[in-house]
């Protein structure tokens, strides 16, 4: 009898946290992270102290600043390239382009074509560069021609976590994915596909963090648990918060509490520690509180889970 018992209470008990969680998220703080629940991302507002950095001042750069007064306002990458050029920096930005690959997902530029663009230099979907071509015309010159109009869409990539537009057809994937999916199978890395596609982690987005795929509770703690440590004063960059949710997601665990810390960085870990001790103080009361197990590091009492402090 207990075996039919305890799920209905493991259930119960999620569905209560769940509430919990949800009810404690403040509606200014999904507006301040463009939360869309039907699009599953978080997006790290630009030149918020804590959130965000400033936009990298190299031309056609994507990327963020995080280090203004180190960096002069540029990107890692293009931080590097200055160094490298050994010239002042505003010698470096009067000629300094961005012309490498970026990760993105934009759009075919004709009017309303959802079907992704070849690349930034050649921004027309497949289909509508193959007629560019042919017809000989600038692609400025092309999208002014008569009878150039959106194609339908091919539909959405089939990995879970991911909301990009196919290029083909026949393919379930979009470029990026069809583009790891192969490399992982020539490694020998992928022995199912089937469990690939829930698993691999989505494309990067300077800025954003996809939580697309992950279960309901764990995307209010995550969003909960980024709202606390805000609140704390503790600064959260999407690229210290990305890797944790993609452990989450190849561990297919269900909550925050049931990540495997083996193996996970001394900061992720601190994140899971920071997130866990906030959810579990939501409804606390004095003496509950006194009844939990704790212990005794070198700066004072810390949570159980909290990885050691050097």
């Amino acid at each position: 009898m207990s075996l039919l018992v305890v799920p209905n209470q493991v259930e119960e008990g999620r569905s209560l946290r769940l509430r919990l969680v949800r009810e404690a998220i403040e509606p200014s703080f999904l507006h301040l992270m463009q939360w869309d629940p039907a699009v599953g991302r978080l997006v790290f507002p630009k030149n918020h102290v804590q959130l965000g950095g400033v936009a990298c001042r190299v031309e056609g750069c994507r990327k963020t600043s995080f280090k203004f007064a180190v960096s002069h306002g540029l990107c890692d990458t293009c931080d590097f390239r200055w160094q490298a050029s050994g010239v002042p920096i505003e010698e470096f930005l009067i000629t300094a382009r961005r012309t490498w690959r970026y990760v993105g997902k934009d759009a075919c530029c004709v009017g309303d074509c959802p079907r992704p663009c070849k690349s930034g230099k050649e921004p027309l979907c497949y289909a509508h560069l193959h007629q560019q071509r042919v017809s000989g015309l600038s692609i400025q010159d092309f999208l002014r021609r008569p009878g150039v109009v959106a194609l339908p869409s091919f539909g959405i990539c089939q990995v879970l976590a991911c909301d990009r537009e196919k290029d083909y057809e026949r393919t379930p994937y979009c470029m990026a994915h069809r583009n790891r999916l192969s490399v992982e199978m020539r490694s020998g890395h992928v022995a199912d596909e089937e469990a690939w596609r829930t698993t691999t982690s989505p494309i990067t987005i300077t800025g954003e963090i996809n939580l697309r795929g992950l279960p309901e509770l764990l995307v209010a703690e995550i969003i909960f648990g980024l709202q606390e440590r805000t609140r704390s004063g503790a600064k959260t960059k999407d690229h210290s918060l990305r890797p944790l949710c993609d452990t989450a997601r190849r561990q297919k665990v269900g909550s925050i509490t049931e990540i495997d810390l083996a193996g996970l960085t001394r900061l992720q870990c601190q994140l899971v520690a920071a997130f866990t001790t906030g959810i579990d103080r939501l409804g606390a009361t004095p003496e509950s509180e006194r009844h939990k197990d704790v212990c005794m590091g070198p700066r004072g009492l810390r949570d159980a889970r909290s990885p050691a402090v050097q």
